[in-house]
């Protein structure tokens, strides 16, 4: 072989190698969103609760929710942003006690403003409406942003590369109590999160990260009729971050959690999909 196709075969081996490696470098993961950029963001579920024991009963429902994320002015490091212009959609059987058209008016009053930080940790939240049904739907959705963060997840103090794995302890206490309208109430409820960075791709001409999670474990629950019980939930999923701005681009997740209270026991199956659409 002369010099001249051993510099050849170089540069093909080096085009095959070099966008492998380039793909595994380490990567700093951070919010970049700018003043004034806006997300409709939808989430649609499917959902399946079977009731057993002193009662029998089995629903299945769905939902499409949408909001607007705007993104504010930075100070100190943190982002103002406002969520709004919300709207819910059900559709199938309804939870017994629950107007759906209600949660909707609901929904449409909501108007909460935010902090946020590089790492997508949210604080400060606060309804911007005094009306009680909107405060009580903006407790919901502040519960998950504190608990979980902006994007689902907090970005990791440290770079990463792909194949890494971190966990977080996270608080799902909170999430419970005001998914159930303060109806349960829960302790030790604490439980690691495991995320996995699994690749930087292309996904609709757009660059990003893809995160897998996942998480079992038990709590202590509580409902003042029923007394005492466990709960066992478990979660896993996948979040696509939009590798230029940080914000989410997707997720997928399949959330179960089984509810032993008194004589009764709720198995609840939730699959859900998001989406971020820049406006």
């Amino acid at each position: 072989m002369n010099y001249r196709n051993s510099a050849l075969v170089l540069v093909a081996v080096a085009a095959l190698v070099l966008p492998a490696v380039a793909r595994n470098q380490a990567t700093t993961m951070r919010m970049a969103v700018a003043e004034g950029d806006a997300y409709l963001v939808t989430t649609t579920s499917k959902s399946k609760i079977s009731i057993t024991g002193a009662m029998e009963q089995e629903l299945n429902m769905g939902s499409t929710a949408t909001y607007t994320m705007t993104f504010g002015a930075e100070k100190d490091s943190w982002r103002a942003a406002t969520l709004d212009n919300m709207t819910v959609k059900s559709e199938g059987e309804a939870i017994p006690g629950v107007d759906p058209d209600a949660m909707s008016a609901a929904a449409a009053k909501v108007s909460m403003t935010m902090l946020v930080s590089p790492r997508g940790e949210v604080k400060d939240v606060k309804s911007a409406s005094d009306d009680p049904e909107a405060v009580a739907a903006a407790g919901s959705i502040s519960s998950g942003l504190k608990s979980l963060g902006l994007n689902g997840f907090v970005f990791p103090e440290t770079e990463v590369k792909v194949g890494d794995t971190w966990e977080v302890q996270v608080d799902l206490a909170p999430i419970i109590e005001a998914s159930s309208g303060g109806q349960v109430t829960a302790t030790n409820g604490k439980l690691p999160i495991k995320y996995t960075f699994v690749a930087t791709e292309t996904v609709e001409g757009t660059q990003v990260h893809r995160i897998t999670f996942s998480y079992a474990g038990t709590m202590d629950i509580e409902n003042a009729m029923v007394g005492p019980g466990k709960a066992k939930t478990e979660s896993k999923g996948t979040i696509w971050i939009d590798a230029k701005t940080g914000f989410m681009f997707r997720s997928d997740s399949v959330n179960k959690i089984i509810m032993e209270l008194g004589p009764v026991s709720v198995d609840v199956s939730v699959d859900q999909k998001m989406t971020a659409k820049k406006k």
